[in-house]
């Protein structure tokens, strides 16, 4: 979209409302889910070899025969029918007769989660994954430290599976230092090659919130090319300690850098802790030739609480009265952006 667009601040954070907190989930998405999470709500889980697929008028039918039980008493034979059409919420689309597959159940006996899912290729990894989970239930500590090491697993469904899990789980503030290294390796892998594990481990990253953690986001911010990578990681900037953020962001090194425009657009979204300091280090460095830098920057300074005496003394007159303006103007700064995400 091109159009440069102006957004009351208070109706992006309502707008942030209704996309983060809809009102209700459609099925699919309240499916959506994490094998440590399929693992404490089951009661029953066991390796399952599909026995038979097949299709009878609008529907699919298959029956899956117990291999073995990694959790209760599953069946030794249990059945699953699916509309014959692919949609979502279906599982059986695209398996044959002899897969095996990882079977979680509710008490009853039915799937804990539609959806491939509920319903994943039994590998050898994932078991072994899986078994891995069991054995941590009810210690959130362990549970980090089981997730922290599937980090680095070859298979990448049960890698991405932990990078999302270790992002929520309870206790990950007290995870050992092995843990937070290995989250912290993790989170440099997926910003390098910006795959879809960044914002999984961003928040990992941000409830860590130590100064390594904060090295890696703020490096990737400043360096990389991928946009959505940058917004992920500005995100993230906006919510960590502004005391962490600012020494490594305000420097003279960076402002004269090619990522001054980066800490000028952080600086504009910024809280007053951390976009004062931030603005501070671009008005001193941004050279009076260079009038729109300075504009923004005196703008993004006013906004954060800083006084007009500054402003004044680094440009003229009409320019600090022009900024001042702006500044005051209630519909805050003019952005090109419409996702929530980037004003948090």
């Amino acid at each position: 979209m091109n159009a440069t667009l102006r957004i009351h601040r208070s109706s992006v954070a309502l707008a942030t409302l209704v996309v983060l907190a809809p009102v209700a989930r459609l099925p699919a998405q309240r499916e959506a889910t994490t094998l440590a999470a399929l693992v404490d709500r089951s009661t029953h889980i066991a390796v399952v070899q599909l026995t038979a697929l097949q299709e009878r008028g609008d529907e699919l039918g298959a029956v899956m025969q117990r291999i073995d039980a990694l959790l209760g008493t599953p069946p030794q034979t249990s059945t699953r029918a699916e509309p014959a059409a692919r949609a979502c919420g279906c599982a059986l689309h695209g398996l044959a007769v002899g897969d095996r597959l990882l079977a979680f159940l509710n008490e009853a006996g039915r799937p804990t989660a539609l959806g491939a899912r509920g319903l994943p290729r039994a590998t050898p990894e994932l078991v072994a994954h899986v078994r891995s989970l069991l054995a941590t239930r009810g210690d959130p500590v362990a549970r980090c430290r089981a997730l922290g090491l599937a980090l680095a697993a070859a298979d990448s469904r049960v890698a991405g599976d932990a990078a999302l899990g270790l992002g929520l789980a309870p206790g990950l503030e007290r995870a050992d230092e092995p843990t937070r290294a290995r989250l912290r390796a993790a989170l440099a892998r997926a910003l390098e090659g910006a795959t879809t594990e960044v914002p999984a481990l961003l928040v990992g990253a941000e409830r860590l919130g130590d100064e390594a953690c904060v090295d890696l986001v703020a490096a990737a911010y400043l360096g990389t090319r991928d946009q959505a990578v940058a917004a992920a990681t500005r995100a993230t900037l906006l919510r960590l300690p502004a005391p962490l953020v600012a020494p490594r962001l305000a420097t003279p090194a960076v402002i004269a850098g090619p990522a001054r425009e980066r800490v000028l657009a952080l600086a504009e979204l910024a809280p007053a802790d951390l976009g004062r300091p931030l603005a501070a280090a671009l008005l001193r460095a941004t050279h009076p030739s260079d009038r729109p830098g300075l504009e923004r920057s005196a703008v993004a300074w006013l906004r954060a609480g800083g006084d007009t005496a500054t402003v004044a003394w680094r440009t003229d007159a009409a320019t600090a009265a022009r900024c001042a303006r702006l500044a005051a103007d209630p519909t805050g700064p003019a952005l090109r952006c419409i996702d929530p995400s980037d004003l948090r």
